[in-house]
């Protein structure tokens, strides 16, 4: 059985290299990005993950924008998408892989005038 804070862990290093590329950091799970935070963040959270041999489960990675000129930030979205898309398209490890089940972008209810892009994982580990 693998846990889910190695599923994180493993989706984590995968997009760390991605520091470089936005204004702010990579939060795992209960590490969920700050309610102030005004940067381009990315947040990993796992779905279920069953305890079972072949574990079924699903992620969310989510990266965040804010507003520009008091609109949705279309194009950063985009270009923050592009970064992060390859990564996630049937990657893994020795433990787990994963693939993009949906992507979508939304307003974040949270924080304002903040945006997210978001991609749906399923998971597969044994």
């Amino acid at each position: 059985m693998i846990l889910t804070f190695e599923i994180e862990n493993s989706l984590y290093h995968a997009l760390k290299d991605l520091r470089d590329k936005i204004s702010g950091d990579i939060y795992k799970g209960a590490e969920s990005v700050p309610d102030n935070s005004q940067k381009e963040d990315i947040e990993i959270n796992i779905g279920s993950n069953p305890n079972a041999y072949l574990q079924v489960g699903y992620a969310n990675v989510n990266v965040f924008c804010k507003e520009y000129n008091g609109e949705r930030p279309t194009k950063r979205l985009r270009e923050l998408s592009e970064l992060i898309k390859p990564i996630l398209e049937n990657g893994g490890d020795e433990k787990v892989s994963w693939q993009i089940e949906s992507q979508n972008s939304f307003k974040d209810n949270r924080r304002d005038n903040m945006y997210y892009a978001n991609f749906k994982l399923n998971i597969q580990s044994i």
